[in-house]
């Protein structure tokens, strides 16, 4: 995963946000901190879910710990043809993709 995540402080996530949870890149679902105790920092118990398998994970960190946050590019495709369950598609600045397989079959 080197160069597609980065680091932030667990006090600078919300709701939302993705970050790196037992290893899986998760979307945060649930987040709840506890106040600071007598013998340390404030904790954050942190539920997200898988961003590719829409499984659950929790994990608690400290609110002061750095955490991994991946990197997540979005791009934007046209569809330019369909022939016998593969595409065609182009993207933002012309370039093409050809033959890329349907994963859902050919009925569109």
């Amino acid at each position: 995963m080197e160069g597609m995540i980065e680091f932030t402080t667990m006090n600078e996530l919300h709701i939302g946000h993705c970050m790196i949870i037992k290893e899986k890149p998760c979307k945060i679902t649930e987040l709840n901190i506890s106040k600071t105790g007598k013998h340390g920092c404030a904790k954050a118990v942190v539920t997200g879910k898988d961003i590719f398998t829409d499984k659950k994970y929790t994990c608690t960190f400290a609110t002061s710990d750095k955490v991994q946050v991946p990197v997540i590019k979005t791009l934007a495709y046209q569809l330019n043809n369909i022939d016998d369950g593969y595409m065609d598609l182009m993207d933002e600045n012309n370039d093409t993709v050809s033959h890329m397989k349907l994963k859902w079959g050919t009925d569109v």
